[in-house]
Order: C-alpha cells, then sequence, then structure tokens
C-alpha cells in the first residue's frame, strides 16, 4: 500500500470538493435560467431551495451510510460484502427517492403555503416542485452513486460527472423553458434528464469495476446497517436547510 500523504489526501479531496460544490449548482443555473419568466419565477425557484435541500438530507441518509461501510469493505477487499452494500445502497436510494418526490407532489400546495408564497409566485413553486417531483428522481440516486465511487477512491470520476450533469443543465434549461415553451417546470425536467444522463454513464462505469448481482438489490440487513449510520449523519443538513426555510418564511 503506497503511504498516506497530505498530497495524496488532497489529490483524492479536491475533486470530491468541487463535485460537491457542482451538485448544487443546477440551484443557481435554474435560478439564472428563469429570469426571462419575470421575477415571480425567480422568487419561486429561491423559495424552493432550502426545501430541496431538506430533500437532500434525505438521500444523504443512504449515501452518508453507504460510503462508509463501502469504504470498510473495500479496504478489507471483500469483494462479495462490497457487492451487498453497493447493491442495498442503490435500491435504498431508490426508495428514499420515491418516497420523497411522492410526498413532495401531493404536498406541494402545502409547501408553497408553507413558504409565505401567494399569486403567480406560489403558482410556480408549485409547478417547479411538481415537476421536480415527476423528472428528478435521478437526484436521489446521484449521492449514492458518487459515495460509491468515493468508496474506491474514484473521485475525479464523480467531478467528471458532475461537470457533465452541470454542462447539460446549462444547455437544456433555455430550451425546455423558452423553445418548447414548458415555463418553470421545463427547469425542472432539463435538471431531471441531465442527471439522469449523468447517473447512467455512472452505471456503466461502475459495472466495470463490480456488478451486483440481482440478489444484492434485494433490502437485507445491509440496508438496516446503511440507515442506522447514515441517519445521524444526515440531521445537521436537514437542520440547516429547516432553519433557514422558517427564516424565508417568517423573517424575509
Amino acid at each position: 500500500m503506497p503511504p498516506v500523504t497530505p498530497l495524496s489526501l488532497l489529490y483524492l479531496a479536491v475533486p470530491a470538493a468541487l463535485s460537491g460544490m457542482l451538485n448544487n449548482a443546477f440551484k443557481v443555473i435554474d435560478q439564472y435560467a428563469v429570469q426571462g419568466l419575470g421575477t415571480e419565477a425567480q422568487a419561486a425557484i429561491a423559495s424552493t431551495t432550502f426545501v430541496l435541500i431538506i430533500f437532500f438530507a434525505g438521500y444523504a441518509i443512504i449515501s452518508s451510510g453507504a460510503i462508509t461501510l463501502i469504504s470498510r469493505a473495500v479496504g478489507a477487499s471483500d469483494t462479495p460484502l462490497q457487492q451487498q452494500f453497493i447493491g442495498n445502497a442503490l435500491i435504498g436510494s431508490l426508495l428514499v427517492g420515491i418516497l420523497i418526490l411522492s410526498l413532495s407532489y401531493h404536498l406541494a400546495p402545502w409547501t408553497t403555503a408553507t413558504l409565505g408564497l401567494t399569486g403567480d409566485a406560489a403558482v410556480m413553486a408549485e409547478t417547479y416542485l411538481r415537476w421536480h417531483a415527476l423528472f428528478c428522481l435521478p437526484q436521489a440516486i446521484a449521492p449514492t452513486l458518487d459515495a460509491i465511487f468515493i468508496a474506491y477512491g474514484r473521485t475525479k470520476t464523480i467531478l467528471l460527472l458532475q461537470i457533465t450533469a452541470s454542462s447539460l443543465n446549462f444547455l437544456l434549461n433555455p430550451f425546455f423553458i423558452y423553445s418548447c415553451d414548458l415555463g418553470i417546470g421545463g427547469a425542472a425536467l432539463a435538471t431531471g434528464l441531465s442527471q439522469a444522463v449523468s447517473v447512467f454513464i455512472g452505471f456503466g462505469l461502475l459495472f466495470r469495476m463490480i456488478k451486483p448481482t440481482f440478489t444484492h438489490y434485494r433490502p437485507t440487513t445491509a440496508l438496516i446497517r446503511i440507515v442506522k449510520i447514515g441517519l445521524p449523519l444526515s440531521w445537521s443538513t436537514l437542520l440547516f436547510a429547516a432553519v433557514y426555510t422558517a427564516i424565508i418564511k417568517w423573517v424575509i
């Protein structure tokens, strides 16, 4: 095993940090893209930012637990255990994503009312959240996919995947919003499709390294272990987003 040096740590950490920054770029890209729709659209996107961060806190339950357990299995060179944790983590992220986005779709009117939005801003925020719920399931899977690559030390891979997603999002936004006349819903569609392409490429790269069998995707105690580790780690993100959502509601 090569020695661990500050340079080797930076070699792994910098791409991961840049990827984490780009992972949130879609909010900025959407905010920029909808400016042609008026101030109400910009208010709708801005107001839902911390709601989406709350969603990411939910996704982090799986990704945070997965990176810990998969890294341990990689260090032990235990391929069957790696496959088990990877399969359970991916199916777990899918289930969590479906749950969160289903709730988001049905609770969109309540969410916009809770944020204190009225008029066109409320209508646009509700539309954005519902389109996001319909098309952005890949966003629930992407953090877990990133965690798997990080566990294998493939941090440059996740950076390239995030660059791909962000670039596509930037290009697709004006096409769907204005050319296809989908309005603010087009921003969510662009985000979902760009992330889907990135996730699809990521799966292709992952399965070239290690490929879980069908049985590894069946939820087992491995998923429970992932959740037990990931749940406490997700609380900080959840509380951060909840506090700023409250500020938007009662202060701003």
